[in-house]
């Protein structure tokens, strides 16, 4: 091999190694570690405290989640009729929008965000679940209510179980 070959060769290798690397969600930037670094206890605990959902109790519209491919929107609006609210997942082919659903005007409703779901209570009688599903590279949403399928409340999240009236909490934890 001719010097300058090797020597290009090396430069390639040396600017490789030094590109700075892409933290991932699972991973946020300032965090990463090598694979055999674990964090210290302090920040174990900071993370710990962080909170794994976002609440939502107010009208306007609201990014729930978002990643390189696109973007999920809730939108809680209010009608003569009463509040409404309807889920969007946006692309660069388009949107696509499920609802819209209807809310009680009086306080009580709250969403939970926990990605890739979105947590509905209405207020009064019906709990929903709406996910991004991701099948085979398309993507959209599917919504399912407590009411149709009791047990998908057991895989809420416990800051939108808390939020729950008793009779929902019981089912939420029943086996």
């Amino acid at each position: 091999m001719k010097p300058r070959h090797i020597l290009a060769g090396t430069a390639i290798m040396v600017a490789a190694w030094n590109v700075p690397r892409v933290a991932t969600p699972a991973q946020p930037e300032g965090t990463r570690l090598a694979p055999n670094v674990r964090p210290s206890p302090a920040k174990a605990a900071e993370d710990a405290e962080q909170p794994d959902a976002t609440i939502i109790t107010t009208l306007g519209e609201h990014e729930l989640f978002a990643d390189d491919r696109g973007a999920v929107f809730a939108r809680v609006y209010e009608t003569p009729a009463g509040l409404l609210y309807t889920v969007s997942y946006r692309d660069e082919q388009g949107v696509l929008t499920k609802g819209p659903w209807p809310l009680p005007k009086a306080d009580g409703w709250t969403m939970v965000v926990r990605a890739p779901e979105l947590w509905v209570y209405d207020g009064h009688t019906t709990v929903r679940l709406i996910q991004l599903m991701n099948v085979e590279g398309s993507r959209g949403l599917s919504d399912k209510t407590a009411q149709e399928f009791p047990a998908i409340l057991r895989a809420a999240p416990k800051p939108f179980v808390d939020r729950l009236p008793a009779e929902f909490r019981k089912q939420a934890v029943a086996e």
